[in-house]
This record gives C-alpha cells, structure tokens and sequence, in this order.
C-alpha cells in the first residue's frame, strides 16, 4: 500500500490536505490547536503545490511542509472512501487525512445540510480534527511585505467558474451582462482564469487576470471588488482586505453550509447573495450592493 511507505509509523503525524483552497484555510487555522489537543511535537503536512507557501506560515520549528502531485495526492485521498482504510487510518494513530467529501460515501453533503448549525467549518474542526468547540483558530497570516494603506482600488475582479461540485454553471450571460454594465460605468474590470487557463479568454470588455494565491494576495487593493459563485477562492478574498460579493445558485440549498460567515476572523467586508434566474433583477441587486460598499467610505 503507498500509504504504509509514505507515511511511516511513528512519532511524527502525517496530515495530508486537499487541495480545496477553503478546506485548506480552515484545517490550517485550527493546526496549532490540533497539534496542542493531540499532543503532537512534529506534524509533517502534505499540500497540492499551490498552498506550499501559505502553509509554511503556519509551521512551528518542528514542523515540515510536503508537496505532493495532483496523481499521488488524489490517490491518498482516496483512502477516506472505504471502510476497510478508514479503519486502518484510525489505528494508526499519526494519519490524518483532510478530505471531508470522502468521509460520505455519497460524496454529498446534502443528507446533512437539516443539521441544527451545520457548516463545513464544523465538520473540519469537530468531525475530522476531533476538536472541541472552543478551539483556538488562527487566520491566514499575511504576507509580512504586503504594503500596508495601499491607495487605490475600485478594480473588479469577475471570478465566474468555480471546482465545487454542488454548484451547477451559472449562465454566461449573467457574467456578460454584469461585465457589460460595469465597464458601461467606467469600471476597471477583471476577469479571473486559472493560470493553467491559458487558452480562456476574459469576458468581452475585461482584462485577464492569471495569479497565484500569493500574487493576487498583493495585488488587490482594499477597496477592489472580488464578484465570483461560491469557491474556494472565496474562502482566500474572505482572509484579505478587499469586497466581495460572494454568489450562490438559485436554490442550491447550500447557502448556510458554505456561508462566509462560518469562517473565524474574516477581514473582507463581504454579502453574499443567491441568485435568481431574474438576470435584470441579479444585475440590478450586485450594482446596489456595490453601491452600498462605496457609500462606505464616503
């Protein structure tokens, strides 16, 4: 078994993450809690390449980072989907694998969204942490050479796809419009593609922008919008100082699952809004929400 050689017994515990942005931001906020409640001295964690730098600014001395391809991560994720390993994992004692999804055999959260309180944060900090409710959370520490004040702002930044499987793509034309009405206005307009995008395009009218976490981390702006269905991206804005306008599909039903609000020490000034297949409506209501923001620092 690859796990077995992986990740060896012993004193060191081995956390592997996947490469879901929110439940990276959350695992790591409860990891100097998790380390305390578990008696651990030394964590090995093992990321996707694309969280290796944050998650070196949670790491204590003794503490070291791995970075695993998309191949060998999904494989040990794979394990959280059987009973038999499941089992395994739990007797081994320094396995912790961060893979929420792979705890229901289903792959769907829905059966539990009745839950009295039930939130993706909860299942991360109770469920798969094993930590008690008054858990100490750490948010995402910035980058110490941000610049701090920084002038300027007012950019948006259209992020209309999102990984999250319970999210069904919202129409294109609602993007269009928006991006439409906003450059129409003499907005400075973005729109986000993954870096190994290359051969998308930007919305008619926008820019393309193609960032690492760390690169848009610096680039935004207090006062620069983040207009985007919910992801893990959102999740990340939530921890900088920006806007955001935080979309979910009409009636998915997952609004209070996912909300914003479940994540501690957030520093964005955020609304999230569900959208209505009323495009002209859905339009009308983000412009006013963006006018609200503004009205802010007038």
């Amino acid at each position: 078994m690859i796990a077995r050689k992986m990740f060896p017994e012993g004193s060191i515990h081995h956390l592997i993450i996947c490469d879901h942005i929110g439940d990276f931001l959350i695992t790591m906020g409860y990891v100097n809690a998790f380390k305390v409640s578990h008696g651990i001295e030394a964590l090995t964690i093992y990321v996707a390449p694309k969280m290796e730098s944050l998650a070196r600014r949670y790491m204590g001395e003794q503490d070291r980072v791995v970075c695993l391809n998309r191949r060998k991560l999904e494989a040990v994720l794979y394990l959280t989907t059987s009973h038999q390993t499941n089992d395994w994992i739990r007797k081994r004692g320094n396995l912790w694998i961060m893979e929420p999804t792979g705890h229901f055999n289903d792959k769907c959260f829905r059966f539990m969204l009745p839950f009295p309180g039930m939130t993706l944060r909860r299942i991360i900090q109770y469920g798969c942490l094993r930590l008690p409710e008054v858990a100490e959370f750490k948010p995402l520490p910035l980058n110490p050479y941000l610049k701090k004040g920084k002038e300027g702002g007012g950019r948006v930044v259209l992020c209309p796809t999102a990984r999250a499987y319970w999210i069904e793509k919202v129409p294109l034309h609602l993007w269009e419009k928006l991006a439409e009405v906003l450059c129409g206005e003499g907005a400075e307009v973005y729109t986000n593609l993954a870096i190994s995008d290359e051969k998308k395009t930007p919305l008619q009218g926008t820019k393309p922008l193609m960032l690492s976490l760390e690169d848009l981390e610096t680039w935004l702006a207090p006062n620069d919008y983040m207009i985007g269905l919910r992801s893990g991206l959102m999740d990340f804005a939530a921890y900088l100082d920006c806007r955001q306008i935080c979309l979910y599909p009409p009636k998915s039903g997952y609004g209070d699952f996912f909300s914003l609000d479940m994540l501690p020490q957030t520093r964005s000034r955020y609304i999230e809004y569900e959208l209505t297949d009323n495009l002209e409506w859905d339009i009308l209501e983000i412009m006013s929400i963006m006018k609200s923001f503004a009205a802010e620092v007038k």
